[in-house]
């Protein structure tokens, strides 16, 4: 397979910074763009996930670009279809080589193609694990990237997978560093099911008769207790369930801190649609992981969106009531715990969009969407309750596609000048021209905040993919993103050349 590739310099505005533009273009559906040390000289090829024809007929496929002078090449090293049974896919090392491998999510257990001299892989599968998985039936559109691969702190790693009987996550650790895969222990995990039949809803036009959905949590990978060991701290809406991490890599079948924390009242459990999503972070720095949840409640009139912090002690418990607890009007969607001035200690991003019918009707009329972002600083052990720095970016709205939002959430917490300070990027909808409506804008950061100007700022068209990217751990971060069309895809890669 052929690559066109496109190379134009660009300087950022009031700054040092210059971008290497390379663009991929891919003759098919651009499903995940993945960088990778294949062959372990500490330089991160790309790895392209895509997918080629119609189901029932179409094929995965997987390209593999090296570097050449530090930019991808021109063509891709490598293109070949991925095994048909493929459900989900990852990257990392698992045989302790060095070298990152792919690993493949099959119904039948894990398989992996093995990264090698060259930065290319090796074609033939290898079997890592041997179990019966949930991945019965890959799916028609996509092969996703799936969290496959954890690390478990002190050079340990682990695979989480998720296994019958349902209800269960196996995780398999290594017997020694490069040694055979082993089940380390099932984990009772915090698991929901829901049935769906078409006999429900004699309007419905479901092309189907049953859905049978089976939803494992999300979770973290974080020291709980302060024993520095990481733990697996598991969410299902407003409930957390903690798998401590022994001295010995160990984890027990059940967990060992479970703490329900009330968010959601009689009524709001039993009707379902009060959205509940909890993640773990450390507020106060004192290396144990707090949990924060975003609840967001009601429709266009009446939509209501807050944010709760409960501090983990140094017993492991939790207050019975919030040490943080923000609400507002309008819908919040879910913020994110991220570290937005780097002073090691995680901040709270919140996104807020005003509702009502005058406000519908803006983006019915505009096909856009203004979005404030308010960031709660952690400058005293606990994020403040009230907003230091606030951001606006907007997305532009496809009403042709199930009212999709293009544009990306904005990147925190990332150098891109090199000065040291964190910098924040967002993208603009209806601010570019012709075939490149939209903008994206970098923001140097400065003390207490960011710079008032745009630092950068590049036209482009809209998308939600986009991923920092460093080619080499010395390098500053560029970007990634991809675009897809009907029948072909592109990948923009920005290669950071900071001059600074």
């Amino acid at each position: 397979m052929t690559s066109l590739v496109y190379a134009v310099f660009f300087v950022m505005a009031a700054s040092s910074i210059s971008m290497h533009r390379v663009e991929l273009k891919v003759a098919g559906h651009i499903d995940e763009v993945v960088p990778a040390d294949l062959d372990g000289d500490g330089k991160r090829e790309l790895l392209v996930f895509w997918r080629q024809g119609a189901f029932p007929n179409e094929k995965h496929r997987v390209s593999v670009y090296g570097l050449a002078g530090g930019v991808p090449e021109k063509r891709a090293r490598q293109a070949f279809s991925l095994p048909a049974a493929t459900a989900g896919i990852d990257v990392g090392d698992v045989d302790g080589d060095g070298r990152d491998d792919v690993l493949l999510l099959q119904r039948s257990g894990l398989e992996y193609l093995k990264g090698m001299k060259g930065a290319r892989l090796d074609r033939v599968c290898r079997v890592l694990v041997k179990v019966m998985t949930l991945a019965a039936l890959p799916g028609e559109d996509s092969i996703p990237q799936v969290e496959l691969l954890i690390n478990l702190g002190h050079g340990r790693k682990g695979i989480l997978l998720p296994t019958v009987p349902i209800g269960m996550l196996s995780l398999y650790t290594p017997e020694k560093p490069g040694g055979k895969w082993k089940l380390n222990t099932m984990m009772r995990v915090p698991s929901r099911e829901k049935l769906y039949s078409s006999v429900q809803d004699s309007r419905s036009s479901r092309d189907f008769s049953s859905l049978f959905q089976i939803v494992l949590p999300r979770f973290d990978v974080m020291d709980f207790d302060g024993d520095n060991e990481k733990d697996l701290i598991f969410f299902s809406r407003d409930r957390v369930c903690v798998f401590r991490q022994g001295k010995d890599g160990k984890f027990q079948s059940k967990p060992d801190h479970v703490r329900s924390f009330g968010l959601l009242n009689e009524v709001e459990r039993r009707k379902g649609g009060t959205r509940v999503k909890g993640a773990a972070a450390d507020f106060n720095g004192d290396g144990r992981a707090d949990m924060v949840f975003n609840k967001g409640t009601g429709g266009i009139a009446n939509a209501t969106n807050s944010v709760f912090v409960f501090l983990t002690s140094s017993t492991g418990s939790f207050s019975s009531r919030p040490d943080l607890h923000v609400s507002s009007d309008g819908y919040g969607a879910f913020g994110k715990a991220v570290d937005v001035d780097g002073d090691g200690m995680a901040d709270i991003v919140r996104p807020y969009v005003k509702m009502g019918i005058m406000a519908m009707g803006q983006v019915l009329m505009t096909g856009r969407l203004d979005v404030k972002f308010f960031v709660h600083l952690s400058r005293h052990g606990l994020p403040a309750k009230d907003p230091q720095i606030s951001l606006s970016s907007s997305y532009s709205v496809n009403f042709r596609s199930n009212q999709e939002l293009k544009g990306l959430y904005p990147v925190f917490g990332t150098d891109f000048t090199g000065d040291g300070r964190p910098d924040v990027l967002l993208s603009q909808a209806g601010r570019g021209s012709g075939k490149t409506p939209d903008i994206i804008q970098m923001f140097a950061g400065r003390e207490g905040g960011f710079s008032d100007e745009a630092a950068w700022s590049m036209e482009l068209r809209a998308t939600t993919h986009v991923q920092t990217y460093r080619p080499t751990n010395k390098s500053l971060p560029g970007l990634i993103l991809f675009f897809n069309e009907a029948e072909t895809g592109d990948v923009l890669v920005l290669i950071n050349r900071n001059a600074t």
